[in-house]
């Protein structure tokens, strides 16, 4: 087990040798750790006898003017005393000189109230380190913090010359702990004298963590249990290595911006999380070395039969992940357990996308022109528009007639449904999931005042492709968390095929894609001379409908606006420009 030790902290596991073979003493006793501590004339130690009147000097005569200690039964034993203390009152594995001096009085209880009269008064001394509580004048007059709980007991037997190792290290603040030199009690043979270390060269501190200065802890003044934190870190640990191999499997197997973007966000929302539980918990309670798991390898661990089974042996090992975390939380906090939980139903959503997604979600990730058709308003003519609407570039066609009897409409819904799939273009219905079921639509558009998500998905099944037209900013965090593949954000201009009394404009268009990682369509009155506009604000998916229905040549509309589109690259895909054409001033 490794322990982070101040460089006061680790000089003075070295010099109690020192004293050890300076006094003539074969095996290192707690006296001589006292004195190792005394040395550091500007430590905290020093310090704290000097808040509570004590003179360091005074108090080394009178150590050494005691019968023989009891021996220290080992420096992993003391350290694990030290440490212990550190993490339940302090928040903090790493162990400073005065966290180590009251282990040494701990060790033993008779040479505990032997040292007391010299003023080493263990609930006096824990009281003046803890300021939050008064320093009580005498041992009778408070109850000691209860470290006792923490150690070992009984004691392990005395040593006998060589005793075990503790391994040390020493951070620095600009760089990761240095290689632990390894300390033993073994006697020191013609040790030289040990004069006191220069007090310009003495730092009994070193930069602490403080949870002060990072996200709020999940716990108030006690630190978990050791057990606890291995259980919390290590399933940290699995579930952000599986939404890294995800990430990956997106970006580069799929090739898709959609899934890519959810999954970077949702790594990023979790590792704001975890950030609750201080990284210096964790690590004080991490040792690979010692866990037994380690040594384990289950049938077929190392074997993948497909691209498409990676994706999936990592999604059920982050839900398995997030489930330990969410139930081990709740011994912690149930708030924090809770954010386990969200997360854990995102990842469910996030499966579906995944290893159900059909060509309809790779075709909706890959979507940027969407149009609304009402092939009523068109006449005789609308397989034509159709036709030429297809040719120019549209990836997505919504039938959208409110006025037409259920029949007629269902046998228009099916004729299109043939001809997009024959175009490798989605097909949904408006409003209607009747229809898109019994058409065999990829889905269905609703509106604010249609059935609820859950409704639809329940009758259409869950490849179904289900958007939701959003108004408000509160509208788009509804339709995402109900598990919506995409929405449509507006209106953005006047239209010509709806009336509103109310347009969001661009500045609803920069909220709602700021805050979208799955599909959304700008829409409104967007033709080509505005859409620019749109773009600069942040859309790069768009809906239209009057500009192609009431076009005299649907192609060429549809090709410049595809031009343009492309022109920018969707969020999650690396291109040479990124940006597009530079952004226009908003009308």
């Amino acid at each position: 087990m490794e322990y982070l030790l101040s460089p006061g902290a680790e000089r003075a596991m070295t010099a109690a040798q020192s004293w050890a073979a300076r006094l003539g003493s074969e095996i290192v006793q707690l006296t001589h750790f006292i004195l190792a501590l005394l040395d550091e004339e500007e430590g905290r130690v020093a310090q704290l006898l000097h808040r509570l009147g004590l003179s360091p000097d005074r108090l080394r005569e009178q150590l050494l003017a005691l019968p023989p200690a009891p021996p220290v039964p080992s420096p992993e034993t003391l350290l694990a005393l030290a440490r212990d203390w550190s993490l339940s009152c302090r928040q903090d594995p790493q162990v400073l000189t005065d966290a180590l001096l009251l282990a040494v009085l701990q060790m033993d209880p008779q040479y505990a109230a032997a040292v007391a009269p010299l003023g080493l008064d263990l609930p006096r001394l824990q009281a003046a380190v803890l300021p939050a509580s008064p320093a009580p004048e005498s041992a009778a007059e408070s109850t000691p913090y209860p470290l006792s709980q923490a150690w070992p007991s009984p004691l392990p037997p005395p040593p006998s010359e060589t005793s075990p190792r503790a391994t040390t290290t020493s951070p620095t603040a600009e760089s990761a702990p240095p290689p632990a030199p390894q300390l033993t009690l073994e006697p020191i043979q013609n040790a030289p004298s040990y004069p006191p270390p220069d007090a310009s060269s003495v730092s009994s501190t070193s930069v602490l963590i403080s949870p002060a200065s990072a996200a709020p802890a999940v716990f108030d003044a006690v630190a978990p249990p050791l057990p606890l934190l291995r259980v919390l870190d290590t399933n940290c640990n699995r579930a952000r290595e599986a939404l890294r191999v995800l990430e990956d499997f997106c970006r580069f197997v799929r090739n898709d911006p959609s899934s890519t973007e959810e999954v970077k966000t949702l790594r990023h929302d979790f590792a704001r999380w975890e950030q609750r539980l201080p990284l210096s918990l964790r690590l004080s309670a991490r040792d690979t070395p010692a866990d037994v798991g380690t040594t384990l390898t289950a049938a077929g661990e190392y074997q993948r039969a497909s691209l498409e089974h990676v994706c999936q042996i990592n999604l059920k090992r982050l839900q398995e992940a997030l489930r330990s975390l969410e139930e081990y939380g709740k011994l912690l906090d149930p708030s924090w357990a809770k954010h386990a939980e969200q997360f854990r139903y995102r990842t469910y959503h996030l499966e579906g996308r995944l290893l159900h997604s059909s060509r309809r979600q790779q075709l909706l990730a890959q979507a940027r022109l969407y149009w609304l058709f009402t092939p009523s308003a068109a006449g005789e003519r609308w397989e034509w528009r159709l036709e030429q609407a297809l040719s120019g570039g549209v990836q997505v066609v919504q039938l959208r007639e409110k006025h037409l009897a259920d029949r007629a409409c269902l046998q228009l819904a099916q004729a299109l449904r043939r001809r997009c799939h024959q175009a490798r273009v989605l097909f949904l219905v408006n409003d209607r999931p009747d229809l898109a079921l019994w058409s065999e639509a990829d889905g269905v558009h609703l509106g604010q005042d249609d059935l609820p998500i859950a409704q639809a998905r329940h009758l259409l099944g869950r490849e179904a492709l289900i958007g939701v037209s959003t108004h408000t900013i509160e509208q788009v965090h509804q339709a995402w968390q109900q598990g919506a593949d995409y929405i449509g954000i507006g209106p953005v201009f006047p239209s010509q095929t709806k009336a509103f009394d109310h347009f969001p404009g661009l500045e609803f268009v920069r909220q709602a894609t700021a805050v979208s990682v799955r599909p959304a369509f700008a829409l409104g009155g967007i033709t080509p001379e505005n859409l620019l506009h749109v773009l600069a604000a942040g859309a790069r998916r768009i809906a239209v409908s009057a500009c192609l229905s009431q076009a005299s040549d649907p192609a060429s509309i549809a090709a410049q606006l595809r031009a343009l589109l492309d022109s920018y690259a969707l969020p999650g895909v690396n291109s040479v420009d990124s940006s597009g054409p530079a952004p226009v001033p908003a009308p």
